[in-house]
């Protein structure tokens, strides 16, 4: 039997059209109106705005958005209409019973001067979520744009996952139950993939108050506190329950207070002060060094020794974080030297610090320091040790060892 050419082309246009039905099959979008939390007269102000961006957004991505008037006749929304809160499980019905892809539910309302809006959407066929938003911000006029930009993020999200829709895709619930942030930092505000905070930690803990992440997604924390650093951390997500224990934040320290002890001189110590003039960076700082200059035999008078400086100084090229830091410290010192003999005077050295450089390494708030010192005599009134660079009785220049502890 010979096939004739117009059958074949017949039978050929008939498989593509089917193919090209299937493919653009409308992605229809069960939009349900936007619940407030509380009914009041500022809340509902917000609703048709928030509603007509949603339909606008969502058409705008080329989504068949079925018509308020056919949403508001259904039956099964009537038994939903007085809930506020609709979990996937409560609304994915709904949708099946219209045969839509794609069931949306909308939360908002006000604390305070702050308004809140809170958007998702779930496969009907699946019930996994298939987008979300959640955005924050000032109520009042500013409101508005923020439901405006909430509707859009939405359309956006939920036009990505269109792009990846598969149809034979397994069955799945693929959303997470809970996710709670634990932390030590009492206070710190938490945001979410760089949007609003979401809150405080209070009492070591804090729960987020809508979870739109799927299971397996991993999302930045940007953590923040007064007197603290800024930190990101990222988390990934598990499915079920999520308690996510945060990792501290780095405090800007103000002052620090450290002990030493220099080469040379065995029978003394020095104590330092610094003020931060920008937390672990830029400091300055008052030094007091004591030492004595002893022969145990017998006869011999000690020499003693107090150095007073202050100084101005800074961490080069290296942050508050790193292991090992390098700066470098600039001022001017005394030394006052007593031979503790009746009949000989007090001499008293002045000097530069022209330039001693330090290295620590950091163990915050702790850290093990050695400076150089490069201390230049002037030479002038009553001195002793004459003018330059000052160095210690075995030679070479000054080098103290000691701990710091900042707070």
């Amino acid at each position: 039997m010979i096939l004739r050419p117009r059958f074949i082309a017949i039978c050929v246009l008939v498989h593509c059209a089917s193919l090209l039905s299937s493919q653009e099959r409308p992605f229809t979008v069960l939009l349900l109106p936007p619940k407030p939390i509380e009914g009041t007269e500022d809340t509902l102000a917000y609703l048709p705005i928030l509603y007509r961006s949603l339909e606008e957004h969502l058409t705008t991505q080329k989504f068949e958005v079925f018509p308020r008037e056919r949403i508001q006749s259904i039956p099964e929304y009537q038994a939903i209409q007085e809930e506020t809160f609709l979990p996937a499980e409560r609304v994915v019905p709904l949708g099946r019973s219209q045969q839509a892809t794609i069931v949306a539910a909308t939360t908002y309302g006000i604390e305070g001067n702050r308004m809140f809006i809170h958007i998702k959407g779930f496969d009907v066929r699946t019930s996994r979520l298939a987008a979300a938003t959640s955005e924050t911000g000032l109520a009042g006029l500013a409101g508005f744009a923020l439901c405006e930009q909430a509707a859009l993020r939405f359309a956006e999200s939920l036009s990505k996952y269109r792009e990846q829709y598969d149809p034979n895709e397994p069955i799945t619930l693929e959303a997470i139950v809970s996710l709670l942030f634990q932390s030590t930092d009492e206070g710190m505000r938490i945001s979410l993939d760089g949007r609003e905070p979401v809150g405080k930690i209070v009492q070591g803990e804090l729960e987020v108050p809508y979870v739109p992440f799927r299971v397996d997604s991993k999302i930045l924390v940007r953590k923040e506190k007064e007197g603290y650093y800024p930190e990101t951390e990222q988390v990934a997500l598990k499915p079920g329950e999520n308690r996510i224990r945060l990792k501290p934040l780095q405090k800007k320290f103000r002052n620090e207070v450290g002990v030493g002890w220099t080469v040379g001189e065995a029978w003394g110590g020095a104590v330092e002060y610094r003020r931060y003039l920008e937390p672990d960076y830029l400091f300055a700082s008052i030094t007091e060094r004591f030492y004595l200059q002893y022969d145990t035999l017998s006869g011999s008078k000690p020499v003693l020794h107090n150095d007073a400086s202050l100084s101005i100084g800074g961490y080069l090229f290296s942050s508050y974080k790193d292991r090992f830091r390098l700066g470098l410290s600039l001022g001017v010192g005394v030394i006052i030297t007593s031979f503790t003999v009746a009949d000989m005077p007090i001499y008293t050295d002045y000097y530069l610090n022209l330039g001693s450089p330090f290295f620590e390494l950091n163990y915050n708030p702790w850290a093990v320091f050695l400076i150089l010192r490069t201390q230049y005599g002037l030479g002038m009134g009553n001195d002793f040790l004459g003018r330059g660079f000052f160095a210690i009785q075995q030679g070479g220049i000054p080098i103290t060892l000691g701990v710091r502890r900042k707070w």
